[in-house]
């Protein structure tokens, strides 16, 4: 075995532009595959450093509602504790609230700092019996026991105080509360579905009673949302043991269950719902519901488990690409050791001896490319961390998956490459090894073709892939989502003194150089609305459905561009919009067939509070569908509410074409002029539409990457053989330029030796990537048709590859020395 090891470093060392070809091809695809179940490791890896992950299941709902069922994931306030006190197998409950999507006046303040924090949450105090925290300062077992508690993160607490040791420091709910910090904690890891910033005792919405008035009206206290079951507004999760079988958990026991605790909507039943269980390490890659805690799915469902699936495949194929690679090299290379070969045989060397030496050799180049692979893994992983927004390592002490990931990566390539140079090398004769003139014979040649023409394919199916996605992701992103997104910014003003003076705000604006129009909104189109039950009169009976619903001022669909129609084809004039009055879009009119609606009446009433805050309204005009919402889904329906009491959350202001710079400078001066204490937050609309495809489109550049390195392992894999077939072929090149043979002749030989494999591995990866691309794009509500385009421009970019290598190898031809090969031979 020692002098095995040492004959191949001695060969790796005296061949080295085969050994070099050989190791970058073996190491870019053991990098890049590397770096795909790096990506896999940490897509599959979210929740499931919380201790507990595997007995802890988030309950959600699905509600069906007059013949409409819908799954959320969110649940009754009463829920989960009404759970726990029925069901013995549930030993703890935990609901998670959203204050600052309910309510305004969400401002908090320190002596020198104030924020409005959309990651700022309200949780039961059993919280860090679930999810697992890194503790600071503070004891986390009792942080959130008392009311007007606050735990804060490390980075919110830098925000408030820039510095960690705060713990009895105050903390100012706007005027409505005042909260003590009681625990310092680590943020969160990125692989998690419940990112916050600070947590807020629940006992502690009892204390911000006003909040709740000013928000949904009088007499609404945080209380009556956790005695109305149909109060569908927190994140429930609940802690099991063994005996709990969440299968059964639906049958006679729900039903009971739903009996005892007397769930209803309205005084007759009218609905039914059942609890949806999801295992904690489930949610990011599988849950498809309503108003998921993450971000990502709020817009556009990025990852799920086919598309992780698709990422293996990926992986497999770079691995495979990359033996295949160094397999064709070897192919080429026979004629340099057949001599040597011939020897090892005729001094009786055995079969296993044979197959352990190549094997060997595969594995040190395979060991060798290992580390390259390693440090190029390493180098690569904080751009890739960026634009992924992921938290990848290559921790291998601390993760022996990813020692186990590594050592099969390497197995494979080395068994890989090994294995047919090997094969050929037992089962060829003596005799033939020693001709002169010696052939590879038919069956080898046979199978390097094959090889390269499964290079081509996967090379083609990646590129023309790539392609149609990019194709896609653009044709979204110019898509026409019936509203204007340019020059327009939001910048949210919802507390209770600033709405008292929205009229001077808008005035400062409305006097600036540049601005076109200013409109008060409660929802700004690009997030996600919250729905409503409506009732419909219709042919003497009441249709019941659950609807989104918006509240806007009818200027501000105005300065969105939205338009507004009092009857058939007639523009509707201002001051449609009344306290009583709602606009439908023409998807909701179509759906009940209500022929023109305008006049009719329909109810409105929060589905969440049980049938609370009825109002009769009449139907005053249609909207125009537009995209106000989930991008990657049909237009749904739609009613828009005016603003209650003129107050809202929002100013949405239209500029002239001016830059983001200036825009931001009018917005701060007037700010300025007009509330300096709380935080000047805004954001432009085309900012937030781009960042609807951020991460599908960063998903796609890191997809698009490997499609590329398939290009340029397929480059070195036809460099490589070209130049062996050149010294193979030396006496016909040397015939050929003796007779006058041109540059582009020798250029037409050897690239004749691949098309036909060009031809066959680009059809069918043609074939491939039409027939995967098709599932893909159905997933999308509007999808572009990819055209020919893709493909060909796959195929130019196949074929420039295998042009750039023979080029490079034909300039050098031009200079070899034809009297001086002719003599050699």
């Amino acid at each position: 075995m020692k002098h095995i090891i040492k004959t191949s470093l001695r060969r790796i060392y005296r061949e080295k532009v085969y050994s070099t070809v050989n190791i970058a091809g073996l190491a870019m695809g053991m990098a890049s595959a590397l770096l795909v179940f790096l990506f896999i490791r940490y897509q599959t890896s979210f929740d499931k450093y919380h201790p507990r992950h595997k007995d802890i299941l988030r309950v959600g709902t699905e509600l069906e509602l007059f013949g409409q069922s819908q799954g959320y994931a969110v649940s009754s306030a009463a829920l989960v504790p009404a759970i726990q006190k029925h069901f013995p197998g549930v030993k703890s409950a935990l609901r998670i609230f959203y204050p600052a999507y309910f309510l305004q006046d969400m401002i908090f303040y320190s002596e020198h700092y104030a924020i409005s924090d959309s990651g700022i949450f309200a949780v039961d105090s059993t919280f860090f019996d679930f999810f697992h925290a890194e503790t600071i300062e503070g004891n986390t077992d009792e942080a959130l026991q008392k009311p007007l508690s606050f735990v804060v993160t490390r980075t919110l607490a830098k925000r408030f105080f820039g510095r960690v040791n705060v713990v009895g420091e105050k903390i100012w709910l706007s005027d409505a509360a005042e909260f003590t910090i009681t625990a310092v904690i680590e943020d969160p890891p990125l692989n998690t579905h419940f990112r916050f910033s600070g947590l807020l005792s629940m006992s502690s919405m009892n204390y911000i009673q006003e909040l709740f008035e000013y928000s949904f009206g009088p007499g609404m206290t945080w209380k009556l949302f956790e005695q109305t079951f149909g109060s569908i507004v927190v994140w429930s999760y609940i802690l099991v043991d063994n005996d709990f079988d969440r299968n059964n958990f639906s049958g006679e026991s729900w039903t009971e269950f739903l009996r005892k605790e007397n769930f209803g909507l309205y005084s007759e039943p009218t609905y039914t719902f059942h609890p949806i269980f999801q295992a904690l390490a489930s949610i990011h890659l599988e849950s498809d519901l309503i108003y998921e805690l993450s971000g990502e799915s709020i817009n556009m469902r990025i990852m799920n488990p086919m598309i992780v699936l698709v990422f293996i495949v990926i992986a497999v194929f770079l691995l495979v690409v990359a033996s295949i690679n160094y397999t064709n090299l070897s192919i080429s290379h026979f004629s340099k050791r057949r001599k040597e070969m011939a020897m090892v045989k005729v001094l009786g060397s055995s079969t296993r001896s044979i197959f352990v030496g190549f094997f060997t050799e595969a594995a040190i180049y395979s060991f060798i490319s290992l580390g390259l692979a390693l440090v190029l893994v390493e180098i690569a992983l904080e751009p890739f961390n960026s634009f992924l927004m992921a938290d990848m390592s290559l921790n291998i002490l601390n993760d022996p998956f990813l020692l186990v990931v590594i050592a099969l990566v390497f197995l494979v390539c080395a068994l890989l490459s090994g294995l047919f140079p090997a094969i050929f090398f037992v089962t060829t004769p003596v005799i033939k090894l020693l001709v002169r003139r010696f052939s590879t014979g038919s069956r080898t040649v046979f199978l390097k073709n094959a090889l390269v023409t499964v290079q081509f394919t996967v090379a083609a199916f990646m590129i023309a892939a790539t392609f149609v996605v990019y194709q896609q992701l653009g044709f979204m992103q110019n898509f026409d989502l019936g509203y204007d997104t340019e020059n327009i910014t939001v910048i949210d003003v919802g507390t209770r003194k600033a709405n008292e003076r929205l009229d001077e705000f808008e005035e400062l604006l409305r006097q600036s150089k540049g601005v076109q129009q200013v409109a008060r909104t409660n929802y700004v189109f690009s997030m996600n609305p919250i729905k409503h039950t409506v009732l419909f009169a219709k042919e003497n009976d009441l249709l019941v459905r659950s609807y989104y619903n918006v509240q806007v001022s009818e200027d501000y669909l105005k300065l969105m561009g939205v338009g507004i129609f009092a009857q058939n084809g007639i523009e509707a004039p201002a001051g449609l919009l009344s306290n009583n009055g709602v606009f439908v879009n023409r998807v909701l009119n179509d759906s009940l067939n209500y022929g023109w609606p305008v006049g009719k009446t329909i109810i409105t009433q929060y589905q969440f509070l049980e049938g609370l805050q009825r109002r009769e309204r009449e139907i005053k005009g249609v909207v125009d569908n537009f995209y106000y919402a989930l991008l990657n889904r049909p237009i749904e329906p739609l009613i828009i509410l005016p603003l209650p009491f003129g107050r809202a959350k929002y100013i949405a202001v239209k500029f002239d074409e001016v830059d983001k710079k200036l825009r931001e400078e009018i917005i701060r001066d007037a700010w300025e002029k007009f509330e300096v204490r709380n935080p000047l937050n805004y954001y432009h609309v085309e900012d937030q539409i781009a960042m609807f495809f951020a991460e599908n489109r960063n998903l796609s550049r890191f997809f698009g990457y490997f499609a590329w390195l398939c290009i340029i392992i397929s480059f070195l894999g036809i460099f490589g053989i070209t130049a062996f077939d050149i010294e193979r072929r030396s006496i016909e090149i040397g015939i050929r330029k003796v007779m006058g043979a041109s540059w582009f002749d020798f250029f037409l030989m050897f690239f004749r030796n691949y098309f036909l494999q060009y031809l066959m591995g680009c059809s069918m990866g043609f074939i491939l990537c039409y027939q995967l691309i098709s599932e893909w794009l159905k997933t999308f509500a509007f999808s572009v048709n990819p055209g020919i385009m893709p493909f060909i421009y796959s195929g130019i970019l196949v074929g420039a590859t295998i042009a750039a290598a023979i080029v490079l190898h034909t300039v050098r031809v031009l200079y070899i020395n034809a009297a001086e090969v002719l003599r050699k031979d």
